[in-house]
């Protein structure tokens, strides 16, 4: 068997947040159930409590999502339907919750399987890295990834790929640009005289969550950086 050909016959497994899309789901859910069921607020404290898998599931289920309006990475994406054109499986390998994983594997239509998080089971770090062995061994798979909470995956990956430097640098462009939109459309409706206190309370609550947010895409854009120095494959390196 030649090189391509071996390379063919390994699986692809590719992260979702932060590298397929420039966005992170648990932040496009959060803002979702935010603008679509504004009562939940008050339910978060108590999902969180119950863990991450349980806020990101229940969040999920409350929503109406949209996996086509995503911000796709157009270089990952372009290569992943390459690959599947030479007969490649591809695996969607996402801590994202079932409702959105499949609802962008439905859409993208060149995903093979989908492992995802389930209630009860945050499929990010050590988690994926056990179900991806599981399925198909150490060494079994090839990973591509863009954040900390890859390493683990890395490591039990017979190729460790990083997506694209620049797209750390997008990713961190999107959100803050798409951040500062929803910052100032909030700050404007909070001027509205008539406006009452209930609104007020939930445009707040939804004000303080989006400049963490903004700080943690900044937090983000540094650590993907300095991941970027490690010798790994990055993609390009690899056509």
């Amino acid at each position: 068997m030649d090189a391509r050909a071996e390379a063919g016959a390994i699986p692809l497994a590719v992260d979702l947040d932060g590298t397929l899309i420039a966005s992170d789901l648990l932040w496009e859910g959060l803002f979702l159930l935010l603008r679509q069921k504004p009562h939940c607020l008050f339910l978060l404290p108590f999902w969180l409590a119950a863990g991450k898998a349980r806020l990101k599931c229940e969040i999920a289920n409350r929503v109406a999502f949209d996996a086509a309006a995503l911000p796709y990475r157009e270089a990952v994406l372009d290569r992943l339907k390459a690959e599947k054109a030479t007969g490649r499986k591809l695996v969607l390998a996402t801590a994202a919750p079932r409702p959105f994983a499949e609802a962008v594997a439905l859409h993208l239509g060149i995903f093979d399987a989908v492992m995802c998080t389930e209630p009860g089971s945050n499929l990010s770090s050590t988690r994926k890295r056990d179900a991806l062995i599981a399925d198909y061994g150490d060494g079994g798979f090839d990973y591509v990834g863009n954040s900390k909470d890859d390493l683990a995956v890395f490591d039990a990956a017979r190729a460790s790929i990083f997506a694209p430097v620049q797209a750390a640098y997008e990713f961190y462009q999107v959100e803050a640009r798409r951040g500062q939109n929803q910052v100032d459309a909030i700050e404007d409706e909070l001027r509205d005289p008539e406006l009452s206190d209930e609104r007020k309370q939930t445009l707040r609550v939804a004000l303080a969550a989006l400049r963490a947010r903004q700080a943690a895409a900044y937090e983000r854009l540094q650590a993907e950086s300095a991941l970027a120095q490690l010798k790994m494959i990055d993609w390009s390196a690899t056509r």
